[in-house]
């Protein structure tokens, strides 16, 4: 068989000695990029299969300063699968995989590009007694532009703000069904119009895998935030709703605009197919449960739906650092 196949290994011993093998090879044709890469590709799905080999095949493939998207072949899979095996690393308390989640970061491989989340990861490994996450931390200081490292947060608390505002001056009442109904559209309703579009437009998988568990894992590091998900509301919908008071225009062109807009604000995190799915469940949750059950409604029930995504996340860690540990 050849290096560059599909060679999966059920003993370990012989997946690792065919993993070196591998690794050998890629060395040796490092000036022919087209086989080189088609070991890496192999590393990949040997490593696949054995938790030992997966940070240190992410380790390998970031050193290269890859295009993923400009080279394809294979590395926007080895870009995403050393992302995603590095932040497992990191979560088993592996200092080296906090390191790599912090390359990705900085570099965008695997990860939309995040200068603040990279430090995170930095400063996570450098307190775990990392000397390379302390130079890495230090060497992405940025004194100048605090604001573009922190402008997502400063806009939660911006949306926020808004909220409460708007829940000063308008009566703080929503029944729990109303909740329980914006839970269902939201969660429900985005998968069915993704399930559509992807049989309407089957198309390669895009990396929003990635991308959510990027979302979902700040959530599980720091569960207040869970509170801040309520500000997309409020940035999105409280000035809408001031506009079209003002003007007298209907609820639905607003929950229309709402709907757009918050699909728009999460592109290019997410591809447009889940961006537009996105825009329109959220469209149709505003349009069924403000008018019945107030803003308030709705900012639970966001609340209460990523709470929900935070408890299944916590509980996939436990059972990554459960099999890490057996491996």
């Amino acid at each position: 068989m050849d290096s560059a196949g599909d060679p999966r290994v059920s003993d370990p011993k012989r997946l690792e000695a065919r993993f070196e093998a591998l690794e050998g090879a890629a060395r040796r044709d490092e000036a022919d990029f087209g086989r080189w890469l088609s070991h890496m590709n192999a590393l990949r799905t040997l490593a696949h299969d054995r938790a030992s080999l997966r940070l240190r095949f992410a380790s390998s493939w970031l050193r290269t300063g890859l295009d993923a998207a400009a080279v394809r072949h294979g590395a926007i899979e080895n870009d995403r699968s050393a992302y995603l095996w590095s932040l497992d690393a990191a979560h088993a308390g592996r200092p080296h995989g906090a390191v790599l989640v912090g390359h990705c970061y900085r570099d965008g491989r695997g990860a939309r590009r995040s200068l603040r989340r990279a430090r995170r990861w930095y400063r996570r490994g450098a307190r775990s007694g990392s000397v390379e996450a302390a130079f890495w931390l230090t060497a992405t200081e940025n004194h100048l532009s605090k604001w573009l490292l922190y402008r997502g947060p400063a806009l939660e608390w911006v949306g926020l703000g808004f909220l409460a505002v708007h829940l000063l001056v308008a009566p703080w009442s929503f029944s729990f069904a109303a909740v329980m109904v914006y839970v269902v559209v939201a969660l429900g309703g985005q998968l069915l119009v993704r399930w559509m579009m992807g049989r309407a437009m089957p198309e390669p998988q895009v990396a929003d895998a990635s991308t959510g568990r990027e979302l979902v894992d700040e959530l599980v590091d720091r569960p207040w935030k869970t509170l801040a998900v309520a500000g997309e509301d409020g940035l999105v919908l409280v000035p809408l709703l001031a506009v079209a008071g003002l003007l007298g225009v209907g609820f639905g062109p607003v929950a229309m605009a709402a709907g757009l807009l918050f699909g728009l604000l999460h592109y290019p995190n997410f591809s447009w197919r889940a961006c537009l799915a996105k825009g329109l469940t959220y469209a149709a949750a505003v349009g069924l449960v403000v008018p019945w059950g107030g803003l308030a409604a709705l900012a639970v029930g966001h609340i209460l739906l990523d709470g929900m995504i935070v408890a299944m996340a916590w509980t996939e860690r436990a059972r990554l650092r459960r099999s890490l540990q057996r491996g």
